[in-house]
């Protein structure tokens, strides 16, 4: 049930109103709750937000732990202002409207615990090694977004360059649910009745995993479709090309259409 708590906990966002959240450990930024920027021996005494941000200001020395580069890069991105009178709202982010559920907390432990067959399954011969090794790193979060390099200490400004309403790049965002990713998968998802909106990365790729084809070639080109599109989507983000300067999702959608068949470079 420890674990079970942990992973559900994971998937709750506050939203800041009179601030009476903790500082340390409740998820009010976009980066998950501040402790987890401390070493594992620190355990901060618990504090609300409120007695933290006061008047505008970070207040550093009400906190009886010194924040490290990682938790005042994390703070720097934040705009934080207290509405009096309303209370901190609790978001269910695994639920398109917000709402928590029994099914949908044991559907993410569940998810969990598959995530290994997931991982061997992106590992297809059909599959360029470059394209499996990058799917395999977005779900094991060993990318350099911004959101791991804020984690290592590094001074970032965190900025999704591929979406057209500013977002913090985590792996989520970049692959899964940024603007940018959700007009590509929704090119590919559609056609094949996946829903892809309000999904993990790693439960979207499972979805395409175990989709129940109609045929073998329907069968394979559900399988290697996610590895395509990571890759893509990643590419895109690196380089400084026409395919990231139009941040165009048809034109992504046919690139990819053309890798696929083997017509693409």
């Amino acid at each position: 049930m420890y674990k079970l708590k942990h992973e559900v906990e994971q998937h709750l966002v506050w939203l800041v109103g009179e601030g009476e959240i903790s500082f340390w450990y409740d998820n009010w930024t976009k980066f998950g709750p501040l402790y987890k920027q401390l070493p594992d021996n620190v355990q901060p005494t618990d504090i609300k937000l409120k007695d933290v941000l006061v008047d505008g200001e970070w207040q550093e020395k009400n906190c009886d732990v010194k924040w490290n580069d990682a938790i005042r890069n994390i703070i720097n991105t934040e705009e934080v202002e207290f509405l009096d009178g309303t209370p901190d709202k609790a978001i269910w982010s695994a639920d398109n409207k917000g709402k928590f559920t029994i099914t949908a907390a044991w559907d993410i432990w569940r998810n969990k615990k598959e995530t290994v067959d997931t991982h061997s399954q992106i590992w297809h011969k059909d599959v360029p090694f470059k394209m499996s090794f990058i799917t395999w790193r977005a779900l094991t979060r060993r990318l350099p977004t911004d959101e791991r390099l804020l984690r290592m200490g590094f001074t970032v400004v965190a900025h999704c360059c591929c979406c057209t309403t500013p977002g913090s790049e985590t792996i989520e965002h970049l692959f899964c649910s940024g603007d940018f990713a959700q007009k590509v998968w929704s090119n590919f998802c559609g056609p094949f009745r996946i829903q892809w909106r309000g999904t993990l990365l790693i439960q979207l790729l499972k979805k395409w995993m175990t989709y129940r084809a109609k045929n073998t070639i329907e069968s394979l080109v559900a399988k290697i479709i996610p590895q395509f599109v990571v890759w893509e989507l990643w590419r895109s983000r690196c380089a400084i090309c026409p395919f990231l300067a139009i941040t165009d999702s048809k034109v992504a959608y046919h690139k990819l259409v053309e890798i696929v068949l083997g017509e693409g470079k």
